[in-house]
């Protein structure tokens, strides 16, 4: 079971949103891409198409306990980070078979410069990796070749609970949601200076992913403790332009628009840019269990 707390706020918005939007006859895409949907209780990441019909789980061999962040390596491997043994897979992302461990805390609790329970994982402008730890507060880089060059230690600053959804601001700073801090960190990764990007925001509770709207001009930050999709500007303050989503947890954008999920119903929502509600993509009752993280796949 997830280390985050369930909340146990009334579905009624969701419900809502079932009632509104299911059932809608249009397809939003004929492409190719998939989207992955991260179940930390299923111990699965699932392949859907953005139609929301189940293709197949990525992972048949068990490697997988408590499924976090994934994302495509500039090597063309999916990463998928599994937080409760400690491990870093990787798969091959046109067949999505598996490749290797990458690296394994249970064997080696050291190999990530002391980050412990991994859950976030994001690529870097030069091609490192850069890995997060929730006990730990640290993030390491670690170079295409599997080095770790350098460890960025945000819980000597005050970071409580580093989550999966870490991402890069447009200036080139990590941003990095502090789950039980309730706070937004950025790490200039070429000084090490580490800063409050965002604090003492209405809204922003236990903040779990973080992206980028398409023209990067403003952020979505999912709030588990909240039950809000917040937006801010690219200084941190709120843009005024709220989801309203119980146990919000996962985001990923999808041709200008937003998807989310939660932990909770387990379901996906389209959203438009202004927040509007578009349809369903996943609906509840599936082999999902526990959705933390969206990633869509394109296909070859």
């Amino acid at each position: 079971m997830s280390h985050r707390g369930l909340s146990f706020r009334p579905l009624l918005l969701l419900a809502v949103i079932f009632a509104t939007a299911c059932g809608s006859d249009e397809c939003p895409s004929a492409r190719l891409e998939s989207l992955l949907v991260s179940g930390y209780r299923s111990n699965q990441v699932h392949r859907f198409d953005l139609c929301g019909v189940a293709l197949s789980d990525l992972d048949d061999g068990g490697r997988i306990s408590g499924a976090q962040a994934t994302a495509v390596g500039p090597d063309g491997l999916l990463y998928v980070v599994s937080e409760e043994n400690g491990r870093i897979l990787r798969y091959r992302a046109d067949t999505l078979s598996f490749v290797d461990t990458w690296f394994d805390l249970s064997e080696n609790p050291s190999a990530l410069g002391g980050i412990a329970r991994p859950v976030a994982l994001v690529f870097g402008r030069e091609g490192s990796a850069y890995i997060g730890g929730f006990d730990s507060g640290r993030v390491a880089r670690v170079s295409r070749d599997g080095t770790v060059d350098r460890v960025y230690d945000l819980a000597g600053r005050g970071l409580r609970g580093l989550d999966a959804g870490m991402t890069f601001h447009p200036d080139g700073r990590l941003l990095v949601p502090a789950y039980t801090s309730g706070a937004i960190y950025a790490v200039d990764v070429t000084t090490g200076d580490i800063s409050r990007f965002a604090e003492n925001i209405e809204g922003l509770s236990e903040p779990r992913v973080i992206v980028f709207d398409a023209d990067r001009q403003q952020l979505w930050v999912s709030n588990e403790g909240s039950g809000l999709v917040l937006g801010l500007g690219l200084d941190g303050q709120p843009t005024g332009v709220s989801i309203p989503l119980p146990s919000a947890t996962g985001l990923a954008l999808d041709n200008g628009d937003l998807l989310a999920t939660n932990d909770r119903n387990n379901t996906v929502v389209r959203y438009s840019a202004s927040g509007e509600v578009k349809e369903v993509v996943v609906s509840p009752g599936g082999a999902v269990q526990g959705a933390v993280f969206l990633t869509v796949l394109a296909s070859p």
